[in-house]
């Protein structure tokens, strides 16, 4: 009897066992639990939208997760929180096992710019070595104004409207035609002129445009377009801020952005090839979680037809570089002057085109007039689409004689591309009353540029605008007293105090500049602890900070103290133009990485709809600090001398 009830307890223990390991085994292989909700039904195209993934599991250590790409939507903002996590342990001595259970919400700031289903790809997660994935998401974009659609198994949370970062342009997105060979699926550099033929002398707008699928964080032009055979005049340079707007590219959804654009005006006929544009584009695909990767984009040539002017009706004295539209006109700035007193003759061209090169009329000979070479001026404004401007040219003219003089009419002639014409502006004459010279200023003198006729190299046009007459001087220097005045005692103490003060000045300049030198050395020393003392100081009252306040001081403590370890301004770096300077400074490339990634966690911390608990604002701090520590131990090399 006593052998039968050790058996049965023998039995009931073994069965507790194999209970036990069978139940590590299933807490072991629990499968997660994911979910993806949106907060809104319908959703509408152009308007923002949230959409929220929670993944829940049990595991012995932490998941790990594949987000989805988001193929067709826009991510305009995104964040990553994890409200539960903690550890438990269950098990017998050698055979105790810990579990943790942790949940963590992924939160997506969406915009889908086309109507229709879009299909989120799964979710996959890996925990205990074992990979889950969830089911496909699907989703009903309509156009404004449109029906919700109901999809099955498509829940909608009711949770809190979205803000989005920014702005969404109203309307669908713009269509653009682009020759296949030219089109990438993620990214690539496209020319585009605004017309394929021009005559010689006629402006075509280049536009040089990148279009992308993914986040662009940095990008070179190292190859600008090749402008061979045109004169080329600037409407866009280079932005350090690129703006994009949505655009259909052959059936496919990108962003674009204006890198350059130039105004070219073809110098002569036949056909002008314009280079290809090369450029460095630094980017982020995948979103906020993924890596950066840098690619070398180029356009393909863009070849323009280059049409000569035309020879028919073309005026004798035409100048082949004035086309474009514009207006003419000539004027005097005065009708009625005395023998060698100067007029001007003032001629403009205002219009579209290129202005910068436009050939006014030229007087040779003006009977009763001794005239001198132009003066011109010439104010540009090209920007937006168009070179727009106005040339003036400035003739100084001197009557030689007394009488009713005349100055000629001028007739000047430009090609109309719009037009296809030329088109020909004639002003009128100008009569001038030359009165005798009260000065008795002769037109001898005039004619051979006397005294009174100055020359107007001096390029005062000023001076010659006004009437020119003869200077008397008088050297007649009067003193008074018999004392020298070097003997005089005020004299003798200027002359002592004088180099008196030239030596305190020198001292004293000598002075602050050491104080600047010492201040400037002790600078670097003082980085570390400085930076230490504000993070302490932030760590007293980290709880009554809100998570924007607290992100953007602690990115501010870091850049403070990179700008006094390499005792140079960082503020206005991109993230690669930092990490570079980091490393030509004597930082490790790990350091350099930590840097950036830091600054970037901060940056995206403050805008984040959902900053974290307590612990996680404290764990940054945490980590700041323990990044200054150790890059306060490194030693900086001095900076790169700048070349002349």
């Amino acid at each position: 009897m006593i052998e039968h009830r050790k058996l049965i307890v023998s039995a009931l223990a073994a069965a507790v066992v194999l209970l036990g390991i069978g139940s590590a085994r299933a807490q072991k292989l629990k499968a997660p639990e994911i979910a993806t909700n949106v907060d809104r039904d319908p959703i509408v195209r152009g308007e923002a939208f949230e959409l929220t993934i929670t993944i829940a599991t049990e595991s012995e250590g932490d998941p790990e997760v594949r987000l989805p790409q988001f193929r067709g939507l826009r991510v305009l903002r995104q964040s990553e929180s994890h409200p539960m996590s903690f550890s438990f342990s269950f098990g017998f001595g050698g055979k105790s096992q810990k579990q943790t259970k942790r949940q963590s919400i992924y939160t997506f700031v969406l915009v889908a710019d086309r109507a229709g289903k879009h299909v989120i790809d799964p979710v996959v997660v890996k925990v205990s070595g074992q990979s889950y994935k969830s089911k496909p998401y699907s989703i009903q974009v309509v156009d404004h104004g449109g029906q919700p659609s109901s999809q099955p198994g498509q829940p909608a949370a009711p949770t809190q409207p979205s803000q989005p970062a920014t702005p969404m342009p109203a309307g669908p997105p713009a269509q653009v035609d682009i020759d296949t060979d030219q089109v990438d699926d993620e990214y690539f550099v496209q020319m585009h002129a605004d017309k394929e033929r021009a005559t010689v002398g006629e402006m075509v707008v280049l536009t040089v445009y990148l279009y992308t699928q993914w986040r662009v964080t940095d990008l070179e032009i190292t190859r600008e377009p090749g402008t061979e055979g045109f004169w080329v005049e600037t409407l866009l340079a280079g932005q350090r801020r690129l703006s994009f707007e949505p655009v259909q590219a052959n059936g496919k959804q990108y962003e674009r952005a204006v890198l350059r654009k130039l105004a070219l005006f073809p110098i002569e006929p036949g056909e002008a090839t314009v280079a290809p544009t090369v450029a460095d584009v630094e980017v982020k695909p995948g979103g906020f979680f993924s890596r950066r990767k840098t690619v070398k984009r180029s356009s393909a040539p863009l070849t323009i037809e280059v049409l000569p002017l035309p020879t028919e009706d073309q005026p004798a004295a035409f100048d082949p570089v004035n086309v474009g539209r514009f207006n003419f006109g000539a004027s005097i700035d005065r009708k009625q002057v005395e023998v060698g007193e100067p007029i001007t003759l003032t001629m403009t061209a205002r219009g579209e085109g290129n202005v910068r090169n436009l050939s006014l009329p030229e007087l040779d000979k003006v009977v009763g007039f001794k005239v001198y070479e132009p003066e011109t001026e010439v104010d540009l404004r090209a920007s937006g689409s168009t070179v727009t401007g106005l040339r003036t040219s400035r003739v100084l003219m001197i009557p030689k004689e007394p009488g009713e003089l005349s100055v000629p009419a001028l007739e000047w002639s430009y090609f109309d591309p719009s037009a296809g014409e030329y088109k020909t502006v004639k002003s009128p004459v100008r009569q001038v009353t030359v009165k005798p010279s009260s000065s008795g200023f002769s037109g001898d003198q005039a004619a051979q540029g006397g005294t009174a006729a100055a020359s107007p190299d001096d390029g005062s046009q000023d001076r010659l605008n006004r009437q020119l007459r003869s200077i008397l001087s008088r050297g007649d220097i009067e003193s008074g007293g018999d004392r020298p005045t070097m003997t005089r005692p005020w004299f003798l103490a200027l002359a002592i105090l004088a180099p008196l003060a030239f030596v305190a000045v020198a001292v004293a300049s000598r002075a602050r500049r050491r104080m600047a030198e010492n201040q400037g050395k002790g600078r670097s020393k003082r980085a570390g602890s400085n930076a230490l003392k504000r993070l302490a100081v932030l760590g007293k009252g980290v709880d009554e900070l809100s998570p924007a306040e607290l992100y953007a001081e602690l990115e501010r403590v870091l850049i403070h103290f990179l700008e006094d370890r390499l005792e140079a301004p960082v503020a206005g770096d991109t993230m690669s133009e930092l990490r570079a300077r980091l490393v030509d400074r004597g930082f490790s490339e790990e350091q350099s990485s930590q840097v950036v990634t830091e600054m970037e966690a901060c940056d995206f911390a403050r805008f984040a709809r959902s900053s974290g608990s307590r612990e996680e604002r404290r764990q940054g701090l945490d980590r700041i600090e323990e990044l200054i520590r150790s890059l306060e131990g490194v030693t900086v090399s001095p900076p790169p001398e700048e070349e002349p």
